[in-house]
């Protein structure tokens, strides 16, 4: 199982108006926490994010991970 974040990161810009997935590294498992402050790649850029929830899939996504 890949753990996964859903962030809403912190752009003031229409587009941005959903959660996006993101992956949660090994050794932040057992801290990310719904509510959280994170940092995200972002385009070329890291920005700060909010953790919405956590899930869980089987699939292997490339996804960006937190920091």
């Amino acid at each position: 199982m890949i753990n996964i974040a859903k962030v809403i990161v912190d752009v003031p810009a229409m587009q941005v108006d959903r959660p996006f997935d993101y992956y949660i590294p090994e050794d932040l498992e057992e801290l990310i926490r719904p509510g959280m402050r994170v940092s995200v790649p972002f385009g070329n850029r890291k920005i700060q994010g909010f953790v919405i929830a956590l899930g869980e899939t089987e699939e292997n996504p490339k996804l960006k991970g937190i920091d």
